[in-house]
């Protein structure tokens, strides 16, 4: 089953804090940034040249997922 949606935009003109690469980033460094993009907004990925935006069920999958990652991450870095 594909989790991402076809869309007519072209990669290039979509806000850089919307692609993949950045959800790593925003993990990494600023994690309320995930939440607040994901509830206002798509996020989207390029395969094989072509754009397409996460389903919002992935989404909020992948803000769950990603979130505990993060607090996993964080708890690990205080022992």
């Amino acid at each position: 089953m594909d989790n991402l949606d076809f869309v007519d935009i072209d990669y290039a003109d979509i806000p850089w804090y919307r692609k993949r690469w950045a959800l790593v980033i925003f993990v990494l460094f600023f994690c309320p940034a995930i939440w607040f993009l994901a509830a206002t907004g798509d996020f989207y990925a390029k395969r094989e040249g072509k754009t397409y935006a996460f389903r919002s069920k992935t989404r909020i999958v992948i803000v769950a997922v990603l979130s505990m990652i993060s607090g996993a991450m964080r708890l690990m870095a205080h022992r």
